[in-house]
């Protein structure tokens, strides 16, 4: 595939080899922009400029399948099936503001400044080699593109990828099959052979493989009603379904599996939620024991899942086997290796699809142990080994997965790091939607549940018990990306979800675990005194949980759950306005802290910046409204024993972490709701001490 003319411009021939540097700077279009690096040969454009300086211009380009241009329209479409033509974006240019070159590897990194009323994609990164048409034309071959793809195709490729999942993949293998004691769903359709052309409900089905699907509902989805029920029992031509799902029926045809499970047609959905009731709490083994996932990415009403494509306008990447190559490379405009450095083709086509912003899919694609993505383009695979495209079938392996790919394995979540991944799971859920916010706790369960059974960690409404000092310390997410719901109280929705004020669920928004996720304590429920750490102590005991009813799914349902915290008060008032409306904020004590009589009087903490020259500022972040005339308390959770690193090796530092809690009745008894976090921000103040000794003259928990 071969660069426009405006990018072959953009992107000068150099003469190889490059040791004679008038022999460079004489091909340069304008040598005083351009800089030699001390680094690997490499020339450095210093002087921005425009690529395209109208939407018609980026137009014409993509017209002649230029690679690099077709690559900035992927970014900025709003799907798979949009065309520049209907989509023009208002005072749209793209500037190139860096431009490095290495002219042995005849390869260029371009930094990419995109502007426009409404777009979202501001920056891009982009890397092109310039190759020979003849080692071009092998990749092609090696791997081909479908102009459209059949169901016929899309098993073959399917079957490519289960074959090295099965034999290659060791993570994969674990999961080979499911134990007897799984759960199979309550129905599956039963879809005949290859020469079959109807379907049927089928019930209480023994262990069968079969293929489960994650979609997104719509005005055409079919769903299965108490009315159409014992008709759906028997054979139904595959024609009553619209064309996406009978696409989805053709695939597992051809890759003879004769099971397939969808929710909208497994589950009654019009008896009030009773079946669904039943059969969420599957969904644990629905996923995890699927022989496949086939998720819909993109769907559209009217059309199927396979697109019509231009193949030459599909990007390829370059071939590992490339490198090192001298043959490989090409200083004439022949064809060009073009690859997103920001994010990969599975994250432009996959994790910013609609579906997988629905909160139900994350659960489902964390489950599921392979998953094959229909609906763009090019198929996407994911699995436990490998994540993959059709141009790159094995692009990413675990030993250099990219941190923020849009799925976390079970392996991840259940794996010594699983504290991290989870935080990962929990900003992203809380961020996602959901068409009934009353399934919030339970759209997640059966995630939670796999990890329990794995792990033995506990879990309650939200949070890990044996981490819960960490975990209670979550944080309204904030940045670009950070989400806030509007809460409904109207009896059908959060009145039936239990909302624990210490739990990210009483947040009507997206949430982001505590700074200390990789290092919080996790102390044993049984054997808390078994904790041993040099640079964490816990100042709090979780004594006890309470929930009611005391039968309740833990991790789906309950009406109401407490937890027990041993621990010291620290009443505090707040005086002045936060200099700026967002979080965090903080505040400063000007006076000593004094003790009266055996108790600790009320701190009066008053509004400052950050960095305050004179005394040492506390960090708040708070997730519910403050009235800063009211009376709070600081509850804290744990010291940590901290140095400040390379800039300042000698210095140290014991810094407290809590929550910021307050007093409410109920019936007599004394409770608090969470109000928010706070910590001590680089430096101690004179809270630890006072809180160590406090402690110690009290006699908070001698008896732990």
């Amino acid at each position: 595939m071969s660069l426009c003319q405006v990018c072959r411009q953009t992107l000068p021939s150099f003469p190889i080899p490059n040791d004679d540097r008038s022999l460079v700077t004489a091909s340069l279009p304008d040598i005083s922009n351009w800089s030699e690096s001390f680094f690997d040969g490499q020339w450095i454009l210093t002087a921005h400029f425009l690529l395209h300086a109208s939407w018609e211009s980026l137009k014409t380009s993509i017209s002649n399948d230029c690679p690099l241009c077709w690559t900035i329209w992927r970014c900025i479409r709003s799907s798979p099936v949009a065309s520049p033509n209907d989509e023009t974006i208002t005072n749209f240019n793209a500037q190139i503001f860096n431009l490095a070159c290495e002219p042995n590897d005849a390869a260029y990194t371009l930094d990419i400044r995109l502007a426009g009323l409404g777009l979202k994609i501001k920056d891009l990164r982009l890397a092109v080699w310039k190759t020979t048409e003849k080692w071009y034309l092998d990749t092609e071959k090696i791997f081909p593109i479908a102009d459209q793809h059949t169901p016929a195709s899309v098993a073959k490729l399917a079957k490519r990828w289960i074959n090295v999942c099965q034999e290659k993949h060791s993570s994969c293998l674990k999961q080979a099959s499911p134990p007897d004691t799984a759960k199979m769903p309550t129905r599956l359709l039963d879809l005949g052979d290859i020469n079959s052309d109807t379907w049927r409900i089928h019930e209480r089905p023994k262990h069968v493989p079969y293929i489960a699907l994650s979609h997104r509902w719509s005005h055409e989805t079919p769903t299965l009603l108490t009315s159409n029920y014992h008709n759906y029992s028997d054979c139904q031509p595959d024609s009553i379904l619209p064309q996406t799902y009978q696409d989805i029926v053709s695939i597992c045809r051809h890759m003879g599996i004769r099971y397939l499970w969808i929710d909208s047609l497994c589950i009654i959905q019009d008896d009030g939620g009773f079946e669904f009731r039943q059969e969420a709490p599957l969904m644990m083994d629905i996923y995890q024991f699927a022989f496949l996932t086939l998720t819909i990415c993109w769907g559209f009403p009217g059309l199927g899942v396979f697109r019509k494509c231009r193949p030459r306008s599909i990007p390829r990447h370059k071939p590992t086997v490339s490198y090192h190559r001298p043959d490989s490379v090409a200083q004439t405009d022949e064809c060009v290796f073009v690859e997103h450095r920001d994010a990969s083709d599975l994250q432009v086509d996959v994790d910013h699809a609609p579906l997988n912003n629905r909160a139900w899919v994350l659960q489902e694609r964390c489950l599921s142990r392979r998953l094959l993505y229909l609906g763009n383009e090019q198929l996407y695979w994911e699995c436990n080994g490998c994540t993959g495209s059709e141009v790159s079938p094995d692009l990413h392996c675990p030993a250099h997965r990219r941190a923020d790919t849009g799925r976390q394995s079970m392996v991840d979540l259940t794996g010594p790091d699983r504290d991290t991944h989870w935080s990962w799971v929990l900003s992203k859920y809380t961020g996602y939607d959901l068409t009934f916010e009353q399934d919030r706790l339970i759209a997640i369960s059966g995630l939670a549940k796999l990890i329990a059974s794995k792990t033995g960690d506990s879990y309650l409404g939200g949070i890990w018990l044996e981490s819960w000092m960490q975990d209670l310390l979550w944080e309204p997410a904030t940045g670009p990306d950070s989400k806030q719901r509007v809460e409904d109280t109207s009896d059908s929705t959060t009145r039936r979800m239990p909302r624990p004020s210490w739990s990210w669920l009483a947040f009507p928004g997206s949430v982001m675990s505590g700074r200390m996720i990789r290092r919080g304590p996790k102390i044993s429920l049984t054997a808390p005194n078994s904790y041993q750490s040099k640079e964490l102590k816990p100042l709090a005991l979780l004594s006890q949980t309470i929930v009611t009813p005391p039968e309740s799914d833990h991790f789906a349902s309950f009406d109401r759950a407490v937890l027990k915290i041993r621990g010291l008060l620290l009443p505090v008032k707040f005086t002045g306005t936060p200099p700026n409306t967002g979080q965090p904020c903080y505040f400063r004590h000007e006076h000593g802290v004094t003790l009266l009589a055996a108790r600790l009087d009320y701190m009066q903490l008053r509004a400052c910046n950050q960095q305050d020259g004179t005394y040492t500022p506390i960090r708040f972040c708070f997730s519910k409204t403050v009235v800063f005339s009211s009376q709070y308390f600081l509850l804290p959770l744990y010291q940590y024993h901290w140095a400040r690193g390379f800039d300042d090796p000698g210095i140290k530092a014991t810094l407290v972490y809590g929550l910021v809690v307050q007093e409410v009745l109920n019936k007599g008894s004394r409770e608090f709701i969470r109000i928010g976090t706070w910590n001590e921000d680089f430096y101690s103040s004179q809270l630890s001490p006072v809180i160590s000794n406090t402690i110690v003259k009290n006699g908070v928990g001698k008896d732990w």
